[in-house]
C-alpha cells in the first residue's frame, strides 16, 4: 500500500459537502463553512440559551424561493402568532417570507393526544407534500418526555432518520438538554452535529458560551466561543487560535538618535528601531532628561 504525494498534481480533489449557513460568518467560520445539508442536527441548552434564536436566524438566512420550504413545529400547545410576535423583534425577521418560505405548526396537541408515534405520520405528511428543505422541531425534547419507553423513542428516530435521509431534508433538533445526557438519550446517535448553547454566572453578571460537540465528516474549531443575543440574533466571538505556523519577523537594521552624539557614538548609531530599550539609574541620574532629548 502506497501513500499519496500531496504535492502529486494528480490527487484527487475530495467531494465537499454541502453546507447551510448558521446565518452568522464567525458561526459558520467556526463549524467550516456552516451545517452539513441533509442531515440531523441538534441545538442543545438550557431554557433562555439562545437555542430558538439561532435555529430561527438560520431559518431566514436559508429562505429562497427556490419551491422549497421551511417548517417550523412547535411542540408546545400555544398559538403560532405568539412565537410570530417575539420573532417580530429580530431585524433578520422578513414578513414576507412567513407563511410561504416559513412556515409554523404547532403540533403539541397532536403528540399530547397520539403520542410520540405520530410525528412520523406528521413528518411523512409534510415531506410529501412539500419537500422542505429544513424541518425545525422546538422542542424535541418534550417528545422525548412524552415517549412511555426507550425502544418507543429509538424506534421513533430511526423512522424519522430514513424519511429525512430519502428526501434531502435537513432537521434541526432543539431540545433543553445537558452534556451529561448525550451518551445516554438516543437522539444523540442519530444526529450529524451536535451545538451546546450554555449561560455561565460570573460574579454580578451571565456569560453566554457555544460549542460544537459533533460535526460529522468536517473539521471544526473546538472549544468554548463566547457569544451574545442582540437584534440581529446570535453575535459569535470565536476563540482565539494560535497560528499554525508560527509568525516571522524581519530584523530592522536602521537605528534612531539618542539626540545626544557622544552617546550614539557609543552605541554605534544610535538606538535599533523598533525595539524597547530600558533606561536605569539612581533618582537624579537623567533618565528622564534622555529620555525627552
Amino acid at each position: 500500500m502506497g501513500f499519496i504525494d500531496a504535492a502529486d498534481d494528480e490527487v484527487a480533489m475530495l467531494p465537499v459537502l454541502d453546507r447551510l449557513s448558521t446565518g452568522n460568518a464567525e458561526l459558520d467560520a467556526i463549524m467550516g463553512g456552516g451545517f452539513p445539508a441533509h442531515s440531523i442536527n441538534i441545538l442543545m441548552g438550557e431554557p433562555g440559551s439562545g437555542k430558538t434564536i439561532l435555529a430561527e436566524r438560520l431559518m431566514f438566512a436559508n429562505a429562497h424561493d427556490d419551491g422549497r420550504p421551511i417548517l417550523f413545529f412547535t411542540t408546545l400547545s400555544e398559538p403560532v402568532d405568539k412565537v410570530v410576535r417575539y420573532l417580530q423583534q429580530f431585524r433578520f425577521y422578513d414578513e414576507s417570507k412567513l407563511g410561504t418560505v416559513i412556515q409554523y405548526t404547532s403540533i403539541g396537541q397532536e403528540l399530547t393526544e397520539q403520542g410520540v408515534g405520530v410525528l412520523v405520520s406528521l413528518l411523512k405528511e409534510a415531506i410529501l407534500e412539500q419537500r422542505p428543505k429544513i424541518i425545525v422541531i422546538d422542542s424535541f425534547k418534550a417528545i422525548h418526555d412524552l415517549s412511555t419507553s426507550v425502544p418507543e423513542m429509538r424506534k421513533m428516530l430511526y423512522e424519522v432518520a430514513g424519511l429525512l435521509t430519502a428526501y434531502d431534508t435537513t432537521v434541526f433538533l432543539v431540545g433543553e438538554y445537558s452534556a451529561d445526557q448525550v451518551s445516554i438519550y438516543p437522539e444523540f446517535a442519530v444526529a450529524d452535529s451536535m451545538v451546546e448553547l450554555a449561560r455561565n454566572k460570573l460574579s454580578t453578571r451571565d456569560e453566554r458560551f457555544l460549542r460544537v460537540l459533533k460535526l460529522r465528516g468536517s473539521s471544526y474549531l473546538e472549544g468554548f466561543h463566547g457569544f451574545r443575543i442582540t437584534d440581529d440574533g446570535l453575535e459569535v466571538f470565536p476563540r482565539l487560535v494560535s497560528p499554525d505556523t508560527p509568525p516571522t519577523y524581519d530584523l530592522l537594521k536602521e537605528r534612531v538618535t539618542t539626540g545626544v552624539a557622544g552617546l550614539d557614538k557609543i552605541l554605534d548609531g544610535g538606538l535599533h528601531r523598533g525595539r524597547s530599550t530600558f533606561v536605569l539609574g539612581q533618582t537624579g541620574g537623567g533618565k528622564t532628561t534622555l529620555a525627552m532629548q
